[in-house]
């Protein structure tokens, strides 16, 4: 379940950019610059919501799904989930209009073992082609008894 959006973060300055988000300014596409443009991203989380359930996890096998759908005026050069310190990147998927990835199985399983209760932070982020960046996190809750059968995993 959804509990709520945790925070909403944008970063405008390149230099700041730089500190924040090492891996991300490299997935920029080449020939990309730096305009005038202030707009950051506006990013939505798609999946998971609140079906963290035996459905999910019936999946789990190719990892945990996310998708967001990540907007911005001047273009996006990359998005990313991350939770508990893992990282992975999204792709656009031309047939949804999302970004789309996966936890990895043995990633999301470590995570779950790593928590002590059934809840866990979601943060996606985005940059942009003039090098705005936006960050949003939510609070994501996996239902019993799908917790405590992960844990055991």
């Amino acid at each position: 379940m959804i509990r709520t959006n945790v925070v909403t973060r944008t970063v405008g300055s390149l230099a700041t950019l730089a500190l924040v988000l090492l891996g991300l300014a490299a997935a920029l596409p080449a020939g990309a610059s730096a305009a005038r443009d202030t707009q950051t991203p506006v990013i939505t989380l798609v999946t998971p919501q609140d079906n963290l359930q035996e459905k999910v996890f019936a999946e789990l096998d190719d990892g945990l799904l996310v998708q967001a759908k990540v907007t911005d005026d001047a273009g996006v050069a990359s998005v990313e989930w991350e939770v508990q310190g893992e990282r992975g990147p999204l792709s656009f998927n031309q047939a949804t209009g999302l970004y789309e990835g996966r936890i990895p199985e043995s990633e999301f399983l470590e995570i779950v073992a790593e928590i002590t209760s059934c809840d866990f932070i979601l943060t996606i982020r985005a940059l942009d082609l003039s090098f705005n960046y936006a960050e949003s996190s939510w609070q994501l809750e996996i239902q019993e008894p799908s917790c405590s059968s992960l844990k055991r995993r």
